[in-house]
């Protein structure tokens, strides 16, 4: 998916630069603001992305593109993704006694964007968006949760699947199916 992307924007790229194109006179080129002139009068500029890097004009395929392409790139393959499975919504609270606990949580919202959100103070892990929806999705691919799944086996299945110890005080639950937008709720206290 990637680099279905980045031609596009290697094309425009070098589309914006041939029309600032060179008109003939033959002047110095100007140089950045924010870059400085060497001793062999090359331009050497800090590390701030230019135009061209914002908008994947780079020829480097292991550039990384701008934060809005990449934003782009990730929520059409997370919205892909969320297609696969039976899910719009999974949310997963499990708290344990020494004030640790691990939330996640992906959704599907009803404009088609995907929120992804991970905070796990067992392993001291905070994610957000692609990074945590990457380690989430295939979690939440393998559960087989139905409506009709009873509650123990559910939060079997949970802790089982996320690897999660079982001695929790608080473990809350709650799944939106794709097809009928019905929702599982569990809850249970130890």
């Amino acid at each position: 998916m990637k680099g279905k992307m980045v031609f596009p924007l290697m094309v425009a790229g070098s589309l914006m630069l041939a029309a600032c194109g060179d008109d003939g006179t033959d002047k110095e080129p100007e140089v950045e603001a924010d870059a400085t002139q060497t001793d062999d009068g090359t331009a050497a500029t800090d590390e701030t992305p230019t135009e061209d890097a914002a908008v994947g004009g780079s020829e480097d395929p292991d550039e990384p593109v701008s934060s809005d392409a990449a934003d782009v790139t990730g929520q059409e393959e997370m919205q892909q993704k969320m297609d696969e499975i039976n899910y719009t919504e999974f949310e997963l609270e499990v708290e344990y006694a020494d004030g640790k606990e691990y939330e996640a949580e992906i959704e599907k919202k009803s404009d088609n964007t995907v929120k992804a959100e991970i905070e796990d103070s067992l392993n001291g892990v905070k994610k957000k968006g692609l990074d945590a929806f990457n380690d989430l999705f295939p979690l939440v691919e393998q559960m087989d949760i139905t409506t009709g799944t009873d509650k123990a086996e559910a939060i079997r299945q949970v802790l089982s699947t996320f690897s999660l110890p079982d001695d929790y005080t608080k473990f809350e639950l709650e799944l939106r199916f794709k097809d009928d937008g019905k929702e599982y709720e569990i809850e249970d206290r130890k």
